[in-house]
């Protein structure tokens, strides 16, 4: 069932999502509860995983706290809809999807520098990855090995 649903999303989507390598917390605004963490983010979506399934069709003001400043901010607040919650047995935790309804000027410049900076990220682990491969890396490593 879930990788129904996951395929369903795949094709669905405009945008890939970019995977945080940090840890953001989501905050409902009103509340000040803390709803979950975001594990990927795209400019329209935000996959949010929590102890608990948030309600589908909900859409909550979010306050999504940055570990560091992104723009000269250090939270990003934007109106969200719950999309859907579905329970992953493996991690023991609920992952809910988010589709962005309403993004000020200011968070959307913020929103949009943060997935430069993730995008970033994972190419510097494509690149580091690339560079460990050609011969010459895996001839240092291995003499490396051999000698410590």
């Amino acid at each position: 069932m879930v990788r129904e649903r996951d395929s369903l999303m795949q094709n669905n989507r405009r945008h890939t999502r970019r995977k945080t390598s940090d840890y953001y917390v989501v905050k409902d605004q009103k509340t000040k509860n803390v709803l979950g963490r975001v594990v990927n983010v795209s400019p329209t979506g935000i996959m949010v995983i929590s102890d608990h399934s948030l309600e589908v069709s909900r859409v909550h003001d979010l306050t999504i706290m940055l570990p560091e400043k992104v723009g000269g901010r250090d939270s990003l607040e934007c109106g969200a809809e719950c999309r859907w919650s579905t329970y992953n047995e493996t991690a023991d935790w609920w992952e809910n999807g988010f589709k962005v309804t309403e993004l000020s000027p200011d968070a959307s410049a913020t929103l949009q520098t943060l997935i430069q900076q993730l995008m970033m990220n994972e190419s510097e682990k494509i690149n580091a990855k690339d560079v460990r491969r050609e011969p010459k890396y895996v001839k240092l490593e291995y003499v490396r090995n051999k000698w410590h």
